[in-house]
């Protein structure tokens, strides 16, 4: 269900940024605006509705469960090694975007720590 970001709602998403710089849902919002990430893939990264994603990127809702916050978290690291390796913003179709974040992830997550 992909959206059209109104002027209105990325004045809303500024918003929530500027309120609480450190609000994981705006942060996700910058890789949806300004990284052209789709949500349909990190709703599905993270097993939530894309209506979620959306409540949050407004600021409406802020995640709760501890376990989606640490996800959260570990996908806007990752999107962060991919934006500054210049693989941001993305082009195409939403599906081909949606590999491509899939793709992105993949290289980009965190090897495992050795244990000793």
């Amino acid at each position: 269900m992909t959206r059209i970001l109104t002027t209105a709602r990325r004045a809303q998403i500024d918003a929530a940024r500027a309120a609480d710089p450190e609000a994981l849902g705006p942060k996700i919002a910058g890789f949806v605006t300004d990284g052209n990430v789709p949500v349909g893939i990190i709703a599905t990264m993270l097993a939530v509705s894309e209506v979620t994603i959306y409540r949050w990127m407004y600021g409406d809702a802020s995640p709760r469960d501890a376990d989606k916050v640490r996800k959260i978290k570990r996908l806007i690291t990752v999107l962060n090694k991919a934006q500054r390796a210049g693989d941001l913003p993305l082009s195409g179709t939403v599906p081909e975007r949606m590999k491509r974040t899939e793709f992105l992830i993949r290289q980009y997550k965190p090897q495992p720590k050795a244990t000793t």
